[in-house]
């Protein structure tokens, strides 16, 4: 088991490096190709692994990123946010969305991590969790995701069927993805949620009807 999993993960790597050199250059493939493309991979997984890092370390120092006030819990989740503005905006309560102070501000202000290498704030998740409550938020927005977390591994002793599963399933690569692109603050999320909770406790409803008619 151990070798076949490495030979997958050479297969992986060696798969992923032609796609690498692929994207640049129509080229033959030959070992020069794939020692260009494994090259191009390292710097990619480089860049993407430490992207976040260096874009949050400047973004607290720069003054068109830094909150002009926090948002207290509506940056983390302007997904749902947005959703609220286009409903309560008719009637004076919620006049601008989170979703533009932060996202479409992100977008616009680029910034370099290294001598050729540019980045987007809007894959930095953790500008999200600033500004929020500031440094406190990244702290408090995480502590937050580990006890959803949590909440939903629950939900898997009580039901297991498929609908918590991909649940599950979607809260994992979340968290995977929750230092470069976090997914809480995308609109889409409010629908998929949704309806797998609606889905899983309708199976749930007709479970225990069908134990009842049994009985």
């Amino acid at each position: 088991a151990k070798f076949s999993l490495f030979i997958m993960g050479i297969g992986l790597v060696l798969s992923l490096s032609i796609v690498s050199f692929m994207k640049q250059s129509t080229g033959d493939i030959n070992n020069e190709a794939l020692g260009e493309g494994l090259s191009r991979l390292g710097m990619d997984l480089g860049a993407h692994s430490a992207g976040p890092i260096v874009a949050f370390d400047q973004g607290m120092e720069d003054s068109e990123i830094k909150p002009k006030k926090y948002q207290y819990g509506a940056a983390s989740f302007c997904g749902a946010d947005y959703f609220l503005y286009i409903a309560l905006r008719r009637f004076g309560i919620h006049e601008k969305s989170s979703y533009d102070e932060t996202t479409h501000v992100f977008k616009e202000a680029l910034m370099n991590i290294a001598p050729d290498r540019g980045w987007n704030y809007a894959y930095t998740s953790c500008m999200y969790y600033y500004h929020d409550f500031g440094v406190l938020g990244v702290i408090l927005i995480s502590f937050l995701f580990g006890i959803m977390t949590r909440r939903v591994i629950s939900r898997l002793y009580v039901s297991a069927d498929i609908y918590n599963i991909a649940f599950f399933t979607f809260v994992c690569f979340c968290l995977y993805m929750s230092v470069f692109s976090g997914y809480t603050h995308k609109m889409m999320v409010v629908f998929y949620v949704a309806l797998l909770l609606v889905m899983s406790c309708y199976t749930q409803f007709r479970r225990k009807r069908l134990k009842q008619k049994l009985k």
